[in-house]
């Protein structure tokens, strides 16, 4: 299955998506129900933007309980629902289930830079722009500059504070 998925990967990095999705069709036949097959199958309908797919398959994992794939997963439905926030009329509840989802791996693990970075998204769209300055600060720091999206939040929250030269 590794193999598979090994060759999925590269397949998705040089852009041949349908190639990837026929060596993760491979790994899903030779091994059923592998979290590691699923997780990776998530993705790329993410990747596609095929949301009612990745919900269906992340949400699945989140009721195996399976402690290395489910903080993962908790992370990929809050980045579903927050994608989907221009949705009409779900627009609140959307981003409350973001926050949610990102609170929840917070409160299993205090050092999830991700989650941080996905709950400071969430305050700045509610508009607490010093809230999640702090947030993006924080990640910022403690990852040591490895996450670019905490400097690009970070700057967005600037421009909107007309903070920029």
């Amino acid at each position: 299955v590794n193999s598979y998925l090994r060759l999925a990967c590269i397949s998705i990095d040089c852009g041949a998506l349908n190639e990837c999705a026929g060596w993760l069709k491979i790994a899903a036949k030779t091994s059923p129900g592998n979290p590691e097959v699923l997780t990776l199958i998530g993705n790329l309908h993410l990747s596609l933007n095929d949301w009612a797919p990745a919900q269906n398959i992340f949400d699945g994992l989140l009721g195996r309980k399976v402690p290395n794939v489910e903080a993962y997963a908790l992370l990929s439905m809050g980045n579903i629902y927050f994608a989907n926030l221009d949705i009409p009329g779900r627009y609140a509840k959307h981003l409350g289930y973001a926050g949610d989802f990102y609170k929840r791996i917070l409160t299993k693990d205090h050092a999830n830079a991700y989650a941080a970075n996905g709950l400071g998204t969430v305050l700045a769209e509610k508009a607490e722009l010093f809230k999640a300055k702090e947030v993006f600060n924080r990640v910022r720091e403690t990852t040591g500059d490895t996450i670019a999206d905490a400097h690009l939040n970070l700057a967005h929250i600037y421009l909107a504070q007309k903070k920029h030269p």
